[in-house]
This record gives structure tokens, C-alpha cells and sequence, in this order.
């Protein structure tokens, strides 16, 4: 049972938590007329530690900066939402396997809960992002959110609603094996479509000191690095292939591409849309499909991870719950 809390509390935590970082949006909710909104008071960010108590400790860190700038204690806070890598049991808070974050098992919610005496709610990071980015974009309907980050995963949304599946697994496309010759995958597997198109493919391939390695082999594909094109170019292939089983599995009105490396920008999307046409240049089947006009990038400055955590803790406030599997 979560701890008790005041109806009339209008401040929310969302929490998304990374392969590489945490970011957390400190948000006061609008008028219950209309359209939720959200005011953001404050916003902090935090390297991640990998381990359970590396977890608990950064995520602990996030929430006391943002009570420390929006000038808040813990309880005037209604909830504390978060999105976090791995399979979630979102009616009990426990995270499992997120191999990204060293994390086997961890009962996130009750640590939480524990520490702080607030209503905590977990799911997947990505499911978190993608209710976010719906709500960002103002997109009803049937809507597939594909992040792109350190790993690959999407989640299908109707109306604002999540598909988690049986076990929570549904969207996990980053472990769909595409290359039986490929490197092994830290699922297990080989050749998964991680290993070609996420920011760990990135680093692997192209051993960088740079902060962002992503960054430089943009900045050495454009300059005519033929081996930088090559692996730039797998990499929005891989995107592009994660596109097409998204449509032809789900047929949503939208995939929204979101995850840091979404932020490679108009490189990328005209590098994607060069697969989409060479495919339908093959074939009048895959032309008929239009996956270019249904592809949407994520604005740069949005933050759908941590707004669709907010978006879940407040939604813990009230009998409608979502976000559950």
C-alpha cells in the first residue's frame, strides 16, 4: 500500500533513469479542468551508478536537488513517478534484468517509499517516455514510441494508454536478432538490433574519448570519413529496420523516434529515409506502408521520459492507473 498523501497536492516527481543518466522534472499540475499541464519548478540531472545501491543512492540525490531548488520538503509532494530500463512489474515496483543499470533484481518502489514517505509508481522507462511524448505532442490515437539511447525499445500507445503485455516485455524490438553473424548482445542473443542501432552499437564501434562519440561520427560522416558513413549508416538502418516491424506488427498512425541519439537530427532522419525509399523502390508492398510519413522526430528539448514519469505519478493520485501491467 503506498503511503497515505493530500488530496489537494499539485507537486510531482518524474524520474527517468539511463544506461547514462538520470533526469528528474520537479512539476506543479494545472487546473483538474481541461487538458492536464504541467509548470516545471525545477529540473536536475545526475550521471547513473550501476549496481542497486548505485540506483537507489543517484535517484535519492535527483529528488533531494530538485526539493532543494524548488524550495519544497518531501511532504508536499503528491508522488514520485519513474522510468527505468528492464522488465517492471509496475504493480509491485520491482525492476528486473536491466542489464544497462547492473540490475538483476530491485524493489524499487518499496526502497523508495521506504526513504522518503511519498507514493512512488515504476514502470519501463521507455512505456514512461511514451505516454510523455504522446502527451508532449498532443497525439491521440494509436501511437508507437521507438527510443533510441544506450539500448533500443518501443512501446504502443492508444489513446494514452500503454500495451505492456502478458509480462511486461512487449516492445523490447532491441532484442529482436537481425544478424546471425553479428556480436553477442547483452540479452544473450547475437546480432540483435541493439548491437547495430543504439548509442552502445555507437560506442562500440567507434572507440572515442570524446563525451559524445555519437557526435563525433556525425561530425567525421559529413566530413567524408568513408568508415564513419559506414557505421553511420548501419546504425539508421537498424532504425529504419526497428521502423518497419513496427508498422507492419502494430500499423500505428505514428513511431515516434525519441532516445538520445534521436538528437543526431536531419543526418539521421534523411539517412532513415533513404533506407524507407530504397525498400520501396523493391518493393510496392513496403511503398504502400508510407513509413516516412509516419515517422516524427522527438523535439530536442522535450523531456518525455521525465514528463511521462510525472504524468504517472500523478495518475497515482486518482483511480485511474494506466501505466500498470
Amino acid at each position: 500500500m503506498n503511503p497515505p498523501q493530500s488530496s489537494t497536492n499539485k507537486h510531482f516527481i518524474g524520474l527517468d533513469i539511463g544506461g547514462t543518466k538520470i533526469l528528474g522534472v520537479l512539476v506543479e499540475a494545472g487546473s483538474e479542468s481541461g487538458p492536464l499541464t504541467f509548470s516545471e519548478l525545477a529540473t536536475a540531472t545526475r550521471p547513473s551508478v550501476k549496481g542497486n545501491q548505485g540506483v537507489l543512492d543517484s535517484a535519492l540525490t535527483v529528488v533531494s536537488t530538485l526539493l532543494d531548488q524548488a524550495d519544497l520538503p518531501v511532504n508536499r509532494i503528491g508522488g514520485i513517478g519513474i522510468g527505468i530500463p528492464g522488465a517492471v512489474n509496475a504493480s509491485t515496483g520491482v525492476v528486473y534484468n536491466a542489464v544497462n543499470l547492473g540490475l538483476e533484481q530491485l524493489e524499487l518502489r518499496r526502497e523508495l517509499e521506504d526513504r522518503l514517505g511519498v507514493p512512488v509508481a515504476v514502470n519501463n522507462d521507455v512505456k514512461i517516455a511514451a505516454i510523455g511524448a504522446a502527451h508532449d505532442l498532443g497525439l491521440d490515437g494509436s501511437v508507437v514510441y521507438l527510443n533510441i539511447g544506450t539500448g533500443m525499445a518501443a512501446c504502443l500507445v492508444e489513446d494514452g494508454e500503454i500495451f505492456a503485455g502478458t509480462t511486461g516485455v512487449a516492445g523490447e524490438i532491441g532484442h529482436l536478432p537481425v544478424d546471425p553473424d553479428g556480436v553477442p548482445c547483452g540479452c544473450g542473443q547475437v546480432g540483435c538490433l541493439e548491437t547495430i542501432a543504439s548509442g552502445s552499437a555507437i560506442t562500440r564501434q567507434w572507440p572515442s574519448d570524446a563525451t559524445h562519440p555519437s557526435d563525433e561520427l556525425l561530425a567525421e560522416h559529413l566530413g567524408g570519413n568513408p568508415e564513419a558513413t559506414r557505421i553511420f549508416r548501419s546504425f539508421a538502418s537498424g532504425i529504419a529496420q526497428a521502423v518497419r516491424v513496427i508498422v507492419l506488427s502494430y500499423d500505428p498512425e505514428m513511431v515516434i523516434l525519441g532516445g538520445g541519439m534521436r538528437k543526431l537530427g536531419q543526418p539521421l532522419s534523411a539517412e532513415i529515409t533513404a533506407a524507407f525509399e530504397e525498400w520501396g523502390s523493391a518493393s510496392p508492398f513496403i511503398a504502400s506502408l508510407n513509413l516516412g510519413a509516419r515517422l516524427s522526430i522527438l523535439p530536442h528539448e522535450s523531456n518525455a521520459g521525465a514528463t511521462g514519469a510525472a504524468l504517472m505519478a500523478h495518475r497515482i493520485t486518482t483511480a485511474h492507473t494506466p501505466c500498470e501491467s
